[in-house]
């Protein structure tokens, strides 16, 4: 039985493009059945948890339950080497989780999503963030790829958790705002002739989706893996507090131009207790070690991000004035 990897299993991509195009394929037909293929390349079938649902919305303030796709990194790689199943070891998997339906209807949105753009934008932190990106973004980037940041369609509008929905909205907001950056560097007035933005989340609801394409935005419509297929030399990605280990995947899949996502955790991982490292999932590893070499950070003047990342018992308020406010920027130098 296998007990330590080898270097060529550290260094060996967990994920590969072709299973992420797969799995959504699998998922589309809804079938019975979902065809898996295990890290040896051997094919196998399991039950598919909920067929015949699709990507069913939940009515407005209900929720349902429906398939979603988990991904599984270095840390159960190790386990399953430990155990002599590594043959079989997929990093895909298909859960179930419930998604919320709709709370406010697209008007609404579009009034409190304005609210908040015309917010940040009138920050000094945003004209910051401007001018900075302007300066040092690369020429090459023709689209922007952001992971998960938030369903904007089913806002609490009086709850006292409000504070998450706001920085949903100043992610989105921040991401046109990069857009504008790349756009005017390039002589270029027209958002739509400009550098495309693609968001991916699967919690989005057509209200979300309805909402956001009035300000330009292109969805990625999926289980959750389709976006990161679309990543290559000329994407900025972005990320903040994903559940899932977003820079594993793309330090297997690609090399971007730009990233803005979580620093390295190792400092603040290492000194956590041992029920938060089992649930911790953007993590190091040694392939995001080795990508990273290849980068270099941007400093953001007047910003509140750091590394190592905060610790969170220490959570500031004043933090969500800044969206993705402890992420880093990276661009390519290499």
């Amino acid at each position: 039985m296998t007990t330590h990897k080898t270097p060529e299993q550290i260094l060996e991509p967990i994920y590969r493009k072709e299973d992420l195009i797969k799995i959504e394929e699998e998922l589309k037909k809804d079938d019975l059945f979902i065809e898996y293929r295990g890290r040896g390349g051997s094919l196998f079938k399991k039950l598919n948890p909920l067929p015949r649902q699709g990507l069913v919305e939940a009515p407005p303030n209900y929720q349902v339950t429906r398939n979603f796709i988990e991904f599984e990194g270095e840390r159960a790689l190790d386990f399953a080497i430990k155990q002599g199943k590594e043959q079989w070891f997929t990093p895909l998997l298909v859960s179930t989780r419930p998604f919320r339906g709709p709370t406010l209807s697209s008007d609404e949105v579009i009034t409190h999503m304005t609210r908040e753009i015309e917010s940040w934008e009138s920050n000094p932190m945003c004209k910051t963030l401007f001018e900075t990106l302007q300066k040092t973004l690369p020429d090459n980037i023709d689209k922007i790829i952001a992971f998960g940041s938030g369903s904007i369609g089913n806002l609490d509008l009086i709850s006292p958790h409000r504070i998450a929905d706001v920085q949903s909205c100043r992610e989105h907001a921040l991401l046109l705002t990069v857009a504008r950056a790349l756009n005017e560097r390039n002589g270029i007035t027209n958002q739509k002739d400009g550098v495309a933005i693609y968001l991916q989340d699967p919690s989005y609801t057509s209200v979300c989706k309805s909402a956001l394409k009035t300000y330009g935005f292109q969805i990625v419509d999926g289980f959750g893996a389709r976006g990161f297929t679309m990543v290559d030399e000329n994407t900025l990605v972005v990320g903040h507090h994903p559940n899932y280990p977003l820079r594993e995947i793309i330090a297997d899949l690609a090399r971007p131009a730009a990233m803005c996502w979580s620093p390295p955790t190792e400092p603040r991982f290492e000194n956590a207790p041992p029920r938060r490292k089992v649930y911790a999932t953007d993590v190091d590893s040694v392939r995001i070690s080795k990508m990273l070499q290849e980068y270099k950070v941007i400093p953001i003047p007047g910003f509140r991000s750091k590394i190592p990342i905060p610790n969170h018992d220490d959570f500031q308020i004043e933090w969500m004035e800044e969206p993705c406010y402890d992420n880093v920027w990276y661009v390519r130098s290499l």
